[in-house]
């Protein structure tokens, strides 16, 4: 693996720079902006470095850090973690379903992984860059930070940022990722300021900026200004997202972090674009690899705003143009179709774009469109990981509290987001389209959705902030370099042959074989129920969603016992697909069914909705006597008028 100074690159300039006919143009990388820069260098590493077609699973932190301590230069794979959350299985799953690989396994080190602790995973980075190259009789001896960075200079490995971890986190999993798989510095802090739920002092924010940059310091990096070797800040670690500057005056975190101080306050000069990775050891690896290795191939746009000023000027159409140019396919709704009835209706099935762009307006915990009104809950579900710009006041607020749109959204498994901690107003955000033209002009994605030369504001970055859409690294069949991983496909054969059925439909599911998962249990629920365990029904049944098996979707749920049927999550899933025939369903186990759904957090929604349909398939006085036990755990006025109100309506039709 070498690299080339003077690195040239044909790339696509936004269509604002040039105009729309001149197609594709060559520039020399000096004339480039210093965010178009930084994408060549990171996107040079990334198509330098073979990619096997597998992926590893570990179940172990300690499994973890020896898989990626495998990787050599010249071969490396997506390892994830399963910690037998069904969290982190759901997002083993997508990723397998967005990355495509030949082949999935299983792999544990068999006790002989060291534990978890900071130098093991800064060892494991090391480990990963002493390895021979081509050329190499052999790779030379890496004990410290110093020679690691020495290594990658005599490489020709062009740097780009800086990851923070701590041990007392548990994203560090990312950070270990991240820095071996850009070639990045990991230097770690001993104990995270705070936590995401927290918010930083003036103080603060001014302290942790400053020992970022003395760390960045003592490993002899230049820092100070774009261009040199650090233009990135990946913080693994759930610090507080948002800064009080002054009293009522709230920052971004991730914005205000990489700036030129002025004393106390972030100045408008910026030597860095920030990220912040935060979540448990597995899903922190899930947006790490990523990152890493997915290329989105689809986007989704959803224009919510009227056509008139200034909302018209965030239309996305010349998005899709730009998309298009580079071989995305890009599925756009505007007006008319940018109203709470298109957006549910699309919902009600997942998503399949890896790049999602969205105009709405509204608060944390509500979204508006043309017309119409939608909460958290119909954000939809993900077929793939994808990264999301969404422009929208407040939907980062509390990006932890799945309460919140931005919170829903990284529940769902979105693993870039932009949006913002407070009122930001409309010009804080780059327009959908502009960020779509740098995004294909080879901007990370840290960079792509900041404005340039702004003072810092209310934009927050999750996520790796050099992800990018750029081109995907060469695929190789090699296997990984484990031994004793066990191919999941033969684990699949031989629980089919043992007839251990919830061991083969949790093997489908890992597999993203969504299709043979909905199949097995429909068959086994039909000829055989009771080798369909409530762990294999747990397991299915989003894959039966996915599928579009409604109707069987409705049956497994029916039976999952209270505890994994109040799965906030699978509720969601079951009001995504029954949303479009329910105004007319008379299905009587459906509508119990969603009776028993109700989620506390849209209450008053979902009540009112199943009151017409449980009022004809059942009765009046049953959709009644559920209105007003739905009204009894309502506390705020206006909800209960509502509901009353349907009452009325309800008892009106029967006469």
């Amino acid at each position: 693996m070498m690299f080339l100074p003077g690195l040239l690159l044909s790339i696509f300039v936004a269509a604002a720079a040039q105009p729309e006919d001149t197609g594709p143009k060559r520039v020399r990388y000096e004339d480039l902006p210093p965010a178009a820069q930084l994408g060549v260098r990171v996107e040079a590493v990334q198509r330098a470095w073979p990619t096997s077609s597998s992926v590893v699973i570990v179940p172990s932190t300690a499994d973890y850090i020896a898989a990626v301590a495998s990787w050599t230069p010249t071969l490396r794979f997506p390892v994830l973690l399963d910690d037998g959350t069904p969290q982190a299985r759901e997002d083993i799953a997508r990723f397998v379903r967005g990355f495509r690989p030949a082949s999935v396994y299983r792999w544990r080190d068999d006790g002989r992984a060291a534990p978890a602790g900071s130098e093991a995973v800064s060892g494991a980075v090391r480990s990963v860059w002493a390895r021979a190259i081509p050329g190499e009789a052999e790779g030379p001896r890496i004990e410290s930070d110093a020679a690691l960075w020495g290594r990658w200079r005599a490489l020709g490995v062009p740097p780009s940022g800086v990851v923070v971890a701590s041990m007392q986190d548990p994203a560090w999993t990312a950070g270990l990722a991240l820095a071996a798989g850009r070639a990045q510095p990991l230097v770690w802090v001993s104990r995270p300021p705070g936590n995401i739920g927290a918010t930083f002092t003036r103080k603060a924010i001014a302290d942790f900026s400053a020992e970022v940059e003395r760390l960045c310091e003592s490993g002899g990096l230049r820092w100070a200004a774009l261009g040199d070797d650090v233009d990135a800040v990946t913080l693994c670690m759930s610090v507080p997202s948002r800064v009080e500057m002054e009293p009522g005056v709230i920052l971004a975190t991730t914005d205000v972090l990489g700036r030129v101080r002025e004393g106390e306050s972030p100045g408008v000069r910026r030597w860095a674009w920030a990220g912040q990775i935060m979540g448990s050891e597995a899903r922190s690896a899930y947006t790490a690899m990523c990152a890493l290795f997915l290329n989105p191939s689809k986007a989704w746009l959803f224009d919510g705003y009227p056509t008139s000023e200034p909302w018209s000027k965030f239309s996305m159409r010349s998005g899709v143009e730009y998309l298009q140019r580079v071989g995305i396919e890009a599925t756009v709704e505007e007006h008319p179709r940018g109203s709470e009835a298109s957006w549910r209706r699309r919902a009600a099935s997942p998503i399949d774009a890896g790049l999602i762009l969205i105009n709405t307006k509204g608060m944390a915990n509500e979204f508006h469109l043309e017309p119409g009104r939608c909460l958290p809950g119909d954000v939809p579900f993900l077929q793939v990981p994808a990264m999301l710009h969404l422009v929208h006041s407040w939907s980062a607020l509390g990006p932890s509290d799945r309460d919140t749109l931005g919170g829903r959204w990284l529940e769902r498994g979105v693993y870039c987001y932009l949006g913002s901690v407070d009122e930001p107003f409309l010009h804080a955000f780059v327009p959908s389209s502009i960020v779509v033209g740098r995004l294909v002009s080879k901007y990370p994605f840290g960079a792509a959705v900041r404005i340039d030369d702004a003072p810092a504001w209310k934009l927050a970055c999750f996520g790796d902030p050099l992800a990018m859409l750029g081109s995907p690294a060469p695929r190789r069949d090699d296997p990984p370099p484990l031994q004793g991983a066990r191919s999941l496909a033969d684990d699949l054969a031989a629980a089919l042959r043992e007839g251990d059925m919830a061991t083969a439909i949790r093997a489908l599911v890992l597999l993203g074989r969504d299709r043979d998962a909905a199949d097995l249990a429909k068959g086994l629920l039909t000829e055989d129920p009771d080798k369909l365990t409530l762990g294999a029904m747990e397991d299915a049944v989003l894959s039966v969603y996915r599928a579009g098996e409604i109707g069987l979707m409705v049956r497994v749920f029916d039976q999952l016992p209270p505890g994994v049927a109040s799965r906030p999550d699978l509720r969601d899933a079951l009001w995504h697909a029954t949303f479009p025939g329910l105004e007319k369903s008379r299905d009587v186990r459906l509508l119990r069914l969603l009776r028993r759904s109700i989620r506390p957090e849209s209450r008053l929604r979902d009540a009112i909705e199943i009151a017409d349909p449980y009022a004809a398939a059942i009765s009046t006085d049953a959709a009644v006597e559920m209105l007003a036990a739905e009204r009894a755990l309502l506390g705020d006025p206006s909800s209960q008028k509502e509901v009353d109100a349907a009452m009325a309506r309800v008892k009106r039709q029967r006469r």
